[in-house]
């Protein structure tokens, strides 16, 4: 979805919203399948692998946008700090 522009994934989301608050069934769709809701209700390709969040809390329905999955980069930096604060705690427990 990083290929929606935000005007583009807010309209998609409104969508998902108008459609589940009228029909029952896509509203089911939503909560176990968002990813097939979301091409139901846009019309357009959305990649594989989870890319919304559904909320349903009875008298109240909800879609948001998960974040993009981390990045090779984002996952060597984590590992690399967690290995830094085995071989230096007193430097991890100052902050840096």
């Amino acid at each position: 979805m990083s290929n929606w522009s935000p005007a583009e994934l807010t309209a998609a989301l409104e969508a998902v919203d108008r459609k589940a608050a009228v029909d029952a069934e896509f509203k089911k769709k939503a909560l176990l399948q968002p990813r097939e809701a979301l091409q139901e209700a846009t019309g357009r390709e959305v990649p594989q692998g989870p890319v919304l969040e559904v909320f349903d809390f009875d008298l109240y329905f909800d879609t948001a946008p998960l974040a993009p999955p981390p990045t090779k980069a984002e996952h060597l930096k984590a590992r690399l700090d967690k290995i830094g604060a085995l071989i230096f705690p007193e430097a991890a427990e100052s902050g840096g």
